[in-house]
């Protein structure tokens, strides 16, 4: 899955027509500190780890084997809340760093997960959607999500580019 998203990100890169905002890598690294520093000195009720917990929890309610569109936009809901509320979050000590900081990336995959299983409006193999229980043959590709400066967007790989 890692390989596949990499592919996908990449392909998504190379075919933008105005280029990302980039950093050098010392720039890069700046920010990234400042970032830490920040999130070090963070006066905020709840540790990162109170977050991810609800984050499992709200997964599981959610987006489990059973699946609805009313509990899918609720999942969606639930994790823009958390990832509006993640850069102000008080470091755990308990844990490590690395639990700490990987919030945001967890947030944003949670993300794209809920918006490709709110964009299949079907039921197919292992995941069943209560409100939509057939197949659909328009929904037999492989569905595609993109982030882009705060927005998700999802489509079928109806082309197959990714999937040959």
């Amino acid at each position: 899955a890692a390989l596949y998203g990499g592919v996908v990100a990449a392909d998504d890169l190379c075919h933008r027509t105005t280029p990302p905002h980039c950093l050098s890598f010392a720039q890069f690294i700046a920010h990234q500190e400042r970032h830490l520093e920040a999130l070090l000195d963070s006066k905020s009720l709840f540790p990162v780890t109170y977050i991810r917990d609800m984050l499992a929890d709200t997964m599981h309610d959610c987006m489990g084997i059973v699946r609805t569109e009313k509990g899918l936009a609720e999942g969606i809901d639930a994790v823009e809340y958390y990832q509006s509320i993640a850069g102000r979050l008080r470091y755990d000590s308990s844990v490590s760093m690395y639990a700490n900081y990987s919030l945001t990336g967890i947030l944003a995959t949670a993300h794209a997960s809920l918006s490709c299983a709110m964009a299949r409006k079907e039921s197919r193999g292992a995941h069943y959607r209560d409100d939509m229980p057939q197949s659909k043959d328009e929904y037999e590709y492989a569905t595609l999500v993109s982030y882009d400066d705060g927005s998700y967007r999802t489509w079928l790989d109806k082309e197959q580019d990714y999937e040959s």
